[in-house]
């Protein structure tokens, strides 16, 4: 299923002349999101063995990460402050980035364990959800426009906190658990 909607989704951002239909608008994005939701059910699934698979090789996965950047430098055709989340060049770079990203954040030290799993389990709803809340961002820290450090810094708890809280809530009902795609963690 993974690669079934990987390919889906990558025919479905290249296809430009889809965006004109109602539905299938760059408002919804429903197919191309569909690749994140199998890969984070995928992730959730395989959790332990991937989690073991990851501490093993953080090398290749950080020459992975490099390499899936590879095909957007060659396929791009946009400047680069034009890009989109939805570059179909940038799916491969997505999935391998979170791989990058989870086996630093289980390396460290320092950072509360609890936290990094609650992340982990709710990967790919962070994802799905965090275009939702983004626009709201500058409402709340416009004033921040100026320092990029603290810019980032609270757009990353009101986007971590915003997500974490909706995806506890639904996870709370049997009918809104399948949107979650959540990694069990036991």
């Amino acid at each position: 299923m993974v690669l079934v909607s990987f390919f889906i989704s990558i025919t479905y951002l290249a296809n430009d002349a889809i965006f004109q239909y109602p539905f299938f608008n760059n408002d919804v994005n429903l197919l191309s999101w569909l690749f994140f939701y199998c890969l984070g059910t995928y992730i959730g699934y395989h959790y332990q063995t991937l989690k073991k698979l990851i501490k093993e090789n953080q090398p290749l996965i950080v020459l992975m990460t490099i390499l899936s950047f590879l095909p957007f430098i060659y396929f791009a055709e946009a400047y680069s402050a034009e890009i989109l989340l939805l570059e179909p060049a940038l799916l491969p770079y997505f999935a391998c980035s979170f791989l990058l990203v989870y086996s630093i954040s289980m390396s460290m030290v320092g950072l509360k364990q609890t936290l990094v799993q609650n992340i982990a389990s709710y990967g790919s709803f962070i994802l799905l959800f965090h275009p939702v809340i983004t626009p709201f961002l500058f409402s709340f820290f416009g004033v921040l426009e100026e320092q990029t450090i603290l810019l980032l810094f609270f757009g990353l708890l009101f986007i971590l906190g915003m997500s974490l809280g909706v995806a506890e809530i639904l996870d709370q009902y049997t009918l809104t658990r399948f949107a979650l795609a959540k990694a069990i963690l036991r």
